[in-house]
């Protein structure tokens, strides 16, 4: 009945104008779009201070996942003197490689979060130069997942939707344990 109820509020969330929001679904899209923008440039696995800032966005769960990424990465490192690439590279937040350049709309997802006591919302976000010689801009979909932890809600995953060729897919909370056991 809960998961009916929130799914019934998001949906109407999702179709209401900024302005007619419920504060809760308020202060979820303003934390997908704190941990978006905190994001957008930021390529291969964050270095400590930059997890340090994003720590208050995330669950205690994914910010433990991006760690052991860290711990992992600086472990390769240490064994090859700095001689060897990071062990990812590109936006690992994103289902671009290159990443994103702008976020669009966030919009609740009712029938991802019927599925878990999670909550889905839908980012689109955009990659390109609309006044470049091609005039081109690449949009797409990707999932952010929140959950309520000490009474608030933070970022918990991030559902890759890209379906193109190339286009990474998954989850980045799966891809960060791979990384983690990397030795």
């Amino acid at each position: 009945m809960r998961l009916l109820l929130l799914a019934m509020m998001l949906l109407l969330g999702a179709c209401s104008p900024p302005s007619q929001l419920l504060p809760e679904e308020r202060s979820q899209i303003d934390t997908i779009a704190a941990f978006q923008a905190a994001v957008l440039f930021e390529f291969g696995i964050p270095s400590q201070d930059k997890l340090a800032e994003l720590a208050p966005l995330l669950s205690d769960n994914f910010n433990a996942r991006l760690q052991a990424a860290r711990d992992a990465e600086e472990r390769a490192f240490a064994r090859h003197g700095g001689s060897e690439p990071p062990l990812v590279q590109g936006s690992i937040f994103h289902s671009l490689f290159e990443g994103a350049q702008r976020i669009g709309r966030i919009e609740a997802d009712p029938a991802a979060t019927a599925e878990t006591d999670a909550l889905a919302y839908l980012v689109t976000l955009e990659y390109g130069d609309p006044t470049g010689p091609v005039n081109a801009i690449f949009v797409w979909q990707d999932r952010v997942w929140l959950v309520e932890q000490n009474g608030s809600f933070v970022v918990d995953d991030v559902e890759f939707l890209g379906d193109w060729d190339f286009s990474v897919t998954g989850r980045l909370s799966v891809m960060l344990d791979e990384i983690a056991t990397l030795e």
